[in-house]
Order: structure tokens, then sequence, then C-alpha cells
């Protein structure tokens, strides 16, 4: 059987885009290589420390970090510690951002994970794409092409779609831990994680609590 070199154009700009959306594995996301370097009071007993570092390029995820700076995602590695007597609860309707002294809507959990997590669909899109030119449909049904390059694409992408999944679950452990909203903070204790916010600036971050 003679092979047809004339793919369509749709077909391969469509593999080349795909290609260039392959799966990254996460790097865990830990705040212990983060120097905490500028803080503020709150009520006399919360000291609110915070760094103005990406810590998703500090910890190597730089897939997410990128898909972040696209929508203006900042993440922000924040660090409360309360010296009063009552328990701190850290409600995120309560508290206000600023960048650069401009205000900076707080972005919750679930829409920051929903921005910069990988797409495994992308893939299987893919796979659907090269399974059509793989086993081309004619007028007696379909027809195998073993000699067709694209069928080379379809093992890698459920690899990546699979590598994409792992990927994405242990970024959203990681949030899930690392968000700072949610949690308490007792008395003579501190908790550390991170807070997202919406801003094109790249000035210091300001938190305060109503």
């Amino acid at each position: 059987m003679k092979f047809n070199f004339f793919v369509p154009i749709t077909i391969i700009a469509g593999m080349v885009l795909l290609l260039g959306s392959c799966a990254v594995s996460h790097q865990p996301i830990s705040l212990s290589q983060v120097k905490l370097t500028d803080s503020i009071g709150f009520a006399n007993y919360i000291t609110i420390t915070y760094s103005n570092d990406n810590i998703l390029l500090l910890t190597s995820n730089t897939r997410a970090a990128k898909k972040a700076e696209r929508k203006d995602l900042k993440f922000y590695p924040i660090c409360i510690h309360n010296s009063g007597v009552d328990t701190f609860y850290i409600d995120n309707s309560r508290a206000e951002a600023f960048v650069d002294f401009e205000p900076a809507p707080i972005v919750e959990k679930p829409t920051y994970y929903k921005k910069v997590k990988q797409k495994p669909a992308y893939h299987l899109i893919g796979i659907g794409i090269a399974l059509i030119y793989y086993f081309p449909p004619s007028s007696h049904g379909f027809h195998f092409l073993p000699e067709n390059p694209t069928g080379v694409y379809i093992p890698w992408a459920i690899y990546s779609m699979i590598k994409a999944r792992k990927a994405n679950k242990l970024l959203y452990s990681d949030f899930n831990k690392l968000d700072i909203f949610g949690k308490k903070v007792p008395p003579g204790e501190s908790i550390s994680g991170i807070i997202c916010v919406k801003t094109n600036k790249t000035g210091s971050l300001v938190i305060r609590f109503n």
C-alpha cells in the first residue's frame, strides 16, 4: 500500500500544538526554601510575614508558573503568627490584598487550581485525531494504515495523558495543604501557606483582615 505523503495541514498543525502541550511532572511545593522578608502587624496580636517570590518558580513548576503569569495570577508564600489569647480564623471573606497599593482580588483555590493545572483532555483529542487518520474511513469501512506516522503519537499521547492526570493530583494535594484560607491559628502558634491574588503588578503584597 502506497503511503500518502500529503498529510492535511490541519492534522500537522494539530499534532504540533498537542506535542507542544506535552505533560510535565509535578515538583513538590515546599515553603522550606522560601525566605520571608516582609512583615506587617494586624490587630496588635497578628503578625503576617510573606515573600514576593513566585513559589511556583522556586519549586521548578515552570509550566504552572507560566500559566499563572498569562492569567495574571500571583502566588505569595505567607506566614501568620498569633500572639493573642484567642484562636485566629483565616477567613478569605475578611481578607483584602493590595499589590503596589492597588487592590488585588484574592483568588480561591478551586479557581486558581483550574487555571494552572495541566489539560489531559488535549491529549485525548489528539488520540482521536490520530485514530481517525490511522484508521481512515472509506466507503468500505475503516482501513488500517500501519505505515502512517501518526500512529506513533497514540501510545505517547496515552502516556502523556496519564502523566498529566497524576501531576494534577499532586498539584491539587499541595494546594490543598498550603492554601492559607479556611485554617485557624491557635494562640502562640504560626501557620504557613500560600495566597493567590489576581494582579498584573509586580510589586510588594500587603494583606489585611477586616
